[in-house]
């Protein structure tokens, strides 16, 4: 690269003759040579450019002068400023009284939100508000065999793929009683039709076994046609028993039939609908759009577990129906012969394989089956390749070219159990399950019972928040207080022991192995407190964090994506048989 410098200069009006010969005198610009630094005369062909480039210098000046008076007009005009880095900052009083009103504001102001602190801090809601947002207690009246059941669901994301649902349906001899948890993957979009839809799928199979079992009366025979099956629902005649075979068919069927709605049915309009649309039909009011039809699409191609318990209030038989990966267990009270109190745990569900590959999976959920895999929705597993194909071609913004790697069904596997009075149910999510086991959910219950019992089973109504009971450790129950105490003015040393550990919980282990993984996975001990007046709120809490309050705060408090990525979506209901 040339320099050049200027030396003996003298600036004086010139003529282009004295300019002519200006170059090549003694008063040219010098060549600098740039390894040696030697200052030499230069060629006449340099110095013409040399001297060119003083005028381009000349010519920047000007300019940049320009522009420098056009910028300051428009900050005149402009209520903010540029800030150069080497320009000198008056910071006298002088300065600050002559500073205009309307000067640069400060830069904060014009940063983007993110940069705000207030941004990056928690939420405004507290950790017992976030818990008991979707926590629920509801005390049942009528005389179903279900005095009471509690709700709690906390999901990890702005939407919640896990919910729940309870169904109460007198008949004319007994009640059915029908309680539901759905955990949904790759959206909520399934979910939240189980919830809404499948209970009534159920409720209408059984309406057709019933009729088929009713026992009719020989007024009531049309010998011409079909026979009359009303007498039963009217309560004119006894109650049907239909076998216990049939009551699992119809239970399944139930469970079929609202599948084929979301993935065989939809498909199949959704494709009608693209077909019109790329003929540019007109929409008609009747028929599906392709919006619509997009909509279907998109909701069979997510897919949820169910877990459904069908309990008949006259017999006291309870039927677990179970699709996917979601677990239900039931806890009886045992007394041994020096009075201690022990709760025996009946597994009522086994844990099956859901599709997955979806990129909101929850941690550790199988990733490459080889056997059948059971869930709702979930049509890529589900369709045929000519089907599949025909909706990748109608929907490529939906249909992935994924291929399924196992077939899968939303047929489920039902259990039976006869409940007893004081028995209770236990219904999770997978997320639930993959921080407590079995033993510890029961025992968590019974330890809450020690507290709430007579609130359940009793006839007295849950007391202020402010109020406590009193812990006897030498009967291991609740005794009530003599008057009403707040909390803070109890000491600590008259309450029940505050933190619990696995072998304080009245349960009977099977087994000293802990499968779960959630509580290595935060590196936190498994520690359990009993301070909830809902039970599944209770268990929520003791399954995304325990004792360990900070745990639970940062879990509670963390934002999607990362929310996910160490703790997933956890809806709990626990039934009481009385």
């Amino acid at each position: 690269m040339l320099k050049t410098c200027i030396r003996n200069y003298r600036p004086k009006p010139r003529r282009l003759d004295d300019i002519s010969s200006f170059i090549g005198s003694s008063s040219s610009p010098l060549y600098i040579h740039p390894l040696r630094r030697l200052h030499t005369p230069p060629p006449r062909h340099q110095s013409r450019r040399g001297y060119a480039s003083i005028l381009c210098g000349f010519a920047s000046t000007a300019l940049l002068c320009g522009l420098a008076l056009c910028a300051s007009k428009w900050e005149a005009l402009v209520p903010f400023g540029t800030i150069h880095a080497d320009a000198d900052v008056d910071d006298s009083a002088e300065a600050s009284e002559t500073k205009k009103e309307d000067g640069p504001k400060d830069y904060t102001t014009c940063a983007p939100p993110s940069y705000y602190r207030e941004f990056w801090e928690m939420g405004s809601k507290t950790l017992e508000e976030y818990l008991s947002h979707s926590s629920e207690i509801y005390k049942v009246d009528t005389p179903c065999g279900v005095p009471r059941y509690d709700v709690s669901v906390v999901g990890s994301g702005s939407i919640t793929t896990c919910l729940s649902s309870a169904s109460f349906i007198e008949l004319p001899s007994h009640y059915w009683v029908i309680f539901g948890i759905y955990d949904g993957h790759n959206g909520n979009q399934v979910a939240s039709h189980l919830a809404n839809h499948l209970r009534h799928s159920i409720m209408g199979t059984l309406v057709d076994l019933y009729s088929k079992h009713a026992i009719l009366s020989d007024a009531h025979i049309d010998l011409g046609g079909s026979p009359d099956y009303t007498d039963y629902w009217y309560g004119a005649l006894g109650r049907p028993y239909p076998p216990a075979e049939e009551f699992d068919v119809a239970v399944k069927q139930g469970f079929t039939n609202v599948d084929k709605e979301i993935v065989e049915e939809a498909s199949e309009r959704a494709l009608d609908a693209a077909k019109r649309h790329e003929n540019a039909e007109p929409q008609q009011e009747n028929l599906l759009s392709y919006p619509d039809a997009a909509g279907l699409v998109a909701r069979a191609y997510a897919g949820s577990s169910a877990l459904v318990a069908v309990y008949e209030s006259d017999t006291r038989q309870l039927r677990m129906a179970n699709t996917g990966d979601s677990r239900a267990v039931l806890g009886r009270r045992l007394v041994n012969d020096r009075g201690e109190e022990s709760y025996e745990v009946h597994v009522l569900t086994h844990d099956m394989a859901v599709p997955s590959g979806f990129i909101d999976d929850p941690p550790k959920r199988i990733q490459k089956p080889t056997h059948l895999v059971h869930a709702f929705g979930d049509g890529p597993w589900k369709w045929s390749e000519e089907r599949r194909q025909q909706l990748s071609d109608a929907f490529p913004f939906i249909i992935s070219h994924e291929k399924p790697f196992a077939p899968a069904s939303a047929e489920p596997v039902i259990t039976t159990i006869e409940t007893r009075p004081g028995d209770f149910l236990v219904m999770a999510s997978q997320g639930f399950w993959s921080s407590l086991t079995n033993e510890e959910a029961v025992g968590l219950v019974g330890l809450w019972l020690k507290k709430h019992r007579r609130y359940v089973f009793g006839d007295r109504e849950p007391e202020d928040k402010d109020v406590v009971s009193i812990y006897d450790p030498e009967t291991s129950s609740v005794v009530p207080s003599p008057q009403r105490v707040p909390v803070a003015a109890l000491t600590r040393s008259f309450l029940r022991k505050d933190v619990f550990e696995r072998e304080d919980l009245p349960v009977q282990f099977a087994g000293e192995n802990d499968e779960t993984f959630m509580y290595r996975f935060w590196s936190s001990p498994k520690k359990f407190v009993n301070v909830d007046r809902n039970v599944a709120q209770h268990l929520v809490r003791n399954a995304i964090g325990g004792a360990n309050q900070d745990v639970m705060e940062a879990l509670l408090r963390m934002g999607v994506p990362k929310s996910r990525q160490y703790r997933n979506d956890v809806s709990v209901e626990v039934v009481f048989f009385a």
